[in-house]
């Protein structure tokens, strides 16, 4: 069985496909503000949680977090893979290197600061530049959305344009899935 069968299988995507699944990632994170805000501060939200376990004393579960990740991604596409580790990984340094040596509490308060900050940023991104809450399944949030954000990096460097058209083609059959918040929702 494929990794994305896998998925498929116990409920993790919300397509059949590896394909349907970024083509609803993508209905979420339409305006290109959103899939910017998205892209800095994603990570940023996930490492900063992993940053406060290891305050608390968890020495290692954020190199875990990390390697598993770069595991998952690169089963998808290698490239963006590798670019979704370097991503972490830095994260994870200048946390785990200026964040978590800073006096208790203080490197608390910065991290839940970095925490603050990622989910009211794109939960900014959804509001205001989507006009609609985001889809929030925790599989998506933490794993199917930071995969597609490093994709549609590579995707803008002309990276596997065939299978851009495919996602992009698939995107509108998540119409009427979203919950509006104001206005109407276009896409770019």
């Amino acid at each position: 069985m494929s990794f994305v069968a896998f998925l498929v299988r116990w409920g993790l995507f919300k397509g059949r496909t590896l394909d349907e699944e970024l083509a609803y990632v993508r209905y979420f994170h339409n305006h290109p503000t959103n899939v910017l805000l998205h892209t800095i501060f994603a990570h940023l939200l996930l490492l900063s949680f992993l940053a406060l376990v290891r305050v608390v004393g968890h020495h290692t579960l954020d190199v875990v977090v990390v390697a598993a990740y770069s595991i998952g991604f690169m089963k998808l596409d290698v490239l963006t893979g590798t670019l979704g580790c370097i991503a972490f990984v830095t994260t994870d340094a200048v946390l785990r290197h200026i964040v978590i040596p800073l006096p208790y509490p203080a490197n608390v308060a910065v991290v839940m600061l970095c925490a603050a900050l990622g989910g009211g940023m794109q939960l900014l991104g959804h509001i205001h530049y989507d006009k609609s809450m985001p889809a929030f399944r925790a599989f998506e949030a933490f794993f199917t959305t930071p995969f597609y954000l490093y994709l549609s990096i590579l995707f803008r460097l002309g990276y596997k344009e065939q299978w851009r058209r495919r996602i992009e083609a698939k995107t509108m059959m998540w119409k009427g899935s979203e919950r509006k918040i104001y206005g109407e929702r276009t896409f770019h």
